[in-house]
């Protein structure tokens, strides 16, 4: 009996997250969504201009740190509308995670969800899965749309293993930058919020775009954000992974995570 109550209580609040967040929700995969259709069917056009270019003017931009690969639409995608998705997705899934809580407190709700059967642990665990789940309806709804636009351009451009590869790393990188930015806030939820939530996205994105303009003279740059895995992908060639960073990111979402759980239990409301 105590354990149907329980799964009650957790569905639930699940299900009211998700309800909650909803305008949000369509608001973000709409714009997301256009952005990058729109930039997949410019593909032909630009495609032409570059192909117009001398083997002297390719150089020059070359020399300048430019990196543009538009032998297909997969190389173009991987090249001009990867980010989109990526930091796009990440303030997404980091605003949807700053929301767990700051919204329950600024409604004086937040007392209300122990009068259920759940603990307060429970309360974060099911909120952190209402933001998993965010995440991969996110990702599975761009992938859609990308392959749909790709499929409108040229169907026999596309490398469906790198596409896949890149939507797996993709949601890995959210999840694991999403997670630290959950764990932050639950530790002080009256204070912290979108600050925490845009900011972090942001400082690791200018920090891989600056690792991958400075990757012969500092390497060791590519260390200091995850999204610098973004930086080695290549059409018919597997991605150039730095595992090492990508764990140690991973390592650092669950110890935030962990610290968060245990720094929010001791909170007095």
């Amino acid at each position: 009996m105590e354990k149907t109550k329980m799964r009650k209580a957790y569905s639930s609040l699940y299900k009211n997250e998700l309800r909650l967040q909803v305008k949000p929700i369509y608001w973000w995969f709409g714009v997301l969504a256009v952005l990058i259709f729109i930039s997949l069917m410019i593909y032909p056009v630009v495609d032409s201009i570059m192909g117009s270019l001398t083997a002297e003017e390719r150089a020059e931009l070359e020399s300048m740190g430019a990196v543009f690969d538009y032998s297909s639409v997969t190389a173009y995608f991987l090249t001009e509308c990867v980010q989109t998705h990526i930091v796009g997705g990440m303030l997404f899934a980091c605003c949807f995670a700053s929301l767990a809580l700051a919204r329950d407190f600024k409604r004086g709700t937040y007392e209300l969800l122990y009068t259920n059967a759940l603990s307060r642990r429970q309360v974060l665990l099911t909120k952190f899965s209402a933001l998993v789940s965010a995440i991969l309806m996110l990702n599975v709804f761009l992938l859609f749309v990308e392959l749909v636009g790709m499929c409108i351009i040229d169907f026999k451009g596309i490398d469906i293993v790198a596409i896949l590869s890149f939507a797996l790393f993709g949601i890995i990188v959210q999840l694991i930058v999403a997670s630290i930015v959950f764990g932050i806030i639950i530790c002080k939820p009256q204070k912290l919020g979108l600050g925490v939530a845009i900011g972090l996205p942001l400082v690791l994105y200018f920090v891989s775009a600056i690792a991958a303009s400075v990757a012969s003279s500092a390497k060791w740059v590519e260390n200091l954000s995850p999204l610098t895995i973004f930086n080695g992908m290549k059409v018919g060639a597997p991605f150039d992974i730095n595992y090492l960073v990508l764990g140690i990111f991973a390592l650092l979402a669950v110890i935030v995570i962990v610290l968060g759980f245990r720094r929010n239990q001791k909170i007095d409301y």
